[in-house]
């Protein structure tokens, strides 16, 4: 495999029994994944940081090389953040894992040349994947995906997207998430209007000509441009360079709800726009339990108030109040994101 893959995938897990069965999910994604990478010849790496592994329990190496096999075109990589580190965050106790931050290590120290910031339960549907191929993407863009969430049944039988969909239950898009029902193969073939990638590349240019135009009147102008946030966290996707420049994740110690969203806004203020794969361009969620559902949008909240863990619970119109007020800098921390002064142990699946 090439020193530099085209493109990283980076998770963050523990062997533990978290939502479930948090291996299983991992498994089937990272095969998923490299069955994608060898079916369309990409060089890419699947990077998972493993944040505090359970002392009890046997580390996500000695669990994945018994059902996964290494390719040709795909490296699998586990950082090792250990618990001695994870202890030094505030609510370390009460929240075994802190999830954008160790994004934040593995998004550092990712080699692709591109950076998919995602989750142990997501699959990439074929055909998005063949427009994350090299010469596709474009540097200094941030893209997302629309969201389809599968019940957990799909575990059962391998990932075809075309039968993927008798397990579609919510389409996550802007700026509402859809209760699908029966009958959810229709998203096939289901194409808004106005949302080609080259549209968007158009709005895109227009805007950063009107906002330049703008500064020369007002200093503090920002850009007016619509961002997909919802369900972000699972699909955002930056060239590496763009990653380093934008500073990764604000490394907040809190619960991980919007903080996805606020990375958003954060890339916006310094002029890197987002593109929304348009459907059927579609990343899939394995449902799961303990996250949060739109269905009992309190169950989540509930429970992180009832064991004091910190959390943002405002909507996302925070954000952009912040980001209207031109707030929404962090310059401060944009050299010491993801724990660049420690060695991390990796090991090679």
């Amino acid at each position: 495999m090439a020193e530099n893959p085209h493109l990283s995938f980076v998770c963050v897990s523990r062997n533990d029994k978290h939502g479930g069965d948090p291996l299983a999910r991992l498994a089937y994604c990272c095969k998923n994944f490299i069955k994608q990478s060898e079916t369309y010849r990409v060089s890419s790496e699947f990077v998972i940081v493993e944040w505090n592994p359970p002392k009890d329990r046997p580390s996500l190496k000695q669990e994945l090389k018994k059902i996964m096999r290494p390719t040709a075109n795909t490296q699998v990589r586990i950082i090792t953040v250990p618990e001695e580190v994870h202890q030094k965050f505030e609510f370390s106790e009460k929240l075994p894992l802190f999830q954008m931050i160790g994004k934040n290590v593995g998004i550092r120290r990712a080699r692709g040349e591109f950076v998919l910031s995602s989750n142990i339960d997501i699959l990439l549907g074929d055909r998005l994947f063949v427009e994350l191929m090299p010469k596709k993407l474009r540097k200094e863009v941030l893209y997302r995906s629309n969201r389809l969430d599968l019940k957990n049944d799909i575990l059962k039988e391998d990932f075809r997207e075309v039968h993927a969909l008798k397990y579609a239950t919510r389409l996550n898009a802007m700026p509402n998430t859809i209760q699908l029902g029966s009958g959810a193969e229709i998203l096939m073939s289901y194409r808004p209007s106005g949302s080609s990638i080259a549209k968007q590349r158009k709005a895109i240019f227009l805007s950063r000509k009107y906002s330049q135009f703008k500064r020369m009147f007002n200093k503090r102008h920002k850009n007016r441009f619509p961002l997909h946030t919802n369900a972000c966290g699972d699909f955002q996707l930056m060239d590496r360079h763009t990653w380093n420049r934008v500073g990764g994740y604000s490394e907040m110690n809190l619960y991980s709800f919007h903080i996805d969203s606020l990375l958003m806004y954060a890339a916006l203020a310094m002029g890197i726009y987002s593109i929304t794969f348009p459907p059927p361009l579609y990343h899939y969620h394995i449902d799961h339990t303990q996250g949060w559902v739109p269905e009992n949008p309190n169950l989540l909240f509930d429970r992180l108030r009832n064991e004091k863990i910190g959390f943002l619970d405002q909507e996302v119109a925070i954000f952009e109040e912040l980001y209207r007020r031109g707030e929404m800098a962090q310059t401060e921390f944009l050299k010491n994101w993801g724990l660049p002064s420690y060695e991390f142990e990796e090991q090679i699946l």
